[in-house]
């Protein structure tokens, strides 16, 4: 009951959200090196060879069976690949990697964005992170106006056997 009052009373707007991210961008810093990329890892060097030179052409589309190698985007820390790869990744100077053979596989590597340790980072990414805080924060209040709206219509008897005397 209370949870669902509490919900339907507590709004964020996006104006709060920005005017946080403002008041608080010191918060909002990159802990460590960074890179956003685009890792695709197969079994053959023919493969990543392949999907290398199709990653420098300009419309950057893969041809490739979809079969023969895997693929997603995200986030890589500075540190979780061996030194080799990380000097890659880190060099801040190729948009696409050579394929890299590691642990039987090849990776290549299309760098999306590069953030440095310290950078700021943009409202985009901390957005729902700020909205979540915004949430609890406003649903805390809501919380404790509807509890004093039902103690003010609502006869509560405490047993005194359960009160500090």
């Amino acid at each position: 009951f209370m949870q669902t009052k509490t919900n339907e009373i507590t709004n964020v707007s996006n104006e709060e959200i920005k005017q946080y991210y403002m008041n608080n961008k010191d918060n909002f810093k990159f802990l460590k090196d960074e890179v956003y990329v685009t890792q695709y890892v197969t079994k053959e060097k023919s493969s990543a060879s392949i999907i290398y030179r199709q990653l420098q052409s300009k419309t950057r589309e893969i041809s490739l069976d979809t079969s023969l190698y895997d693929f997603n985007t995200g986030t890589i820390e500075k540190g979780v690949f061996p030194k080799e790869i990380d000097n890659l990744l880190f060099s801040g100077i190729q948009k696409a990697i050579e394929p890299v053979a590691h642990n039987d596989l090849y990776f290549v590597f299309l760098v999306l964005s590069v953030n440095k340790k310290g950078s700021q980072k943009g409202l985009e990414l901390v957005h729902d992170e700020i909205f979540q805080r915004l949430y609890k924060t406003a649903s805390v209040i809501q919380h404790n106006t509807v509890l004093d709206s039902l103690k003010n219509t609502i006869n509560i008897y405490i047993n005194p056997k359960f009160t500090n005397q």
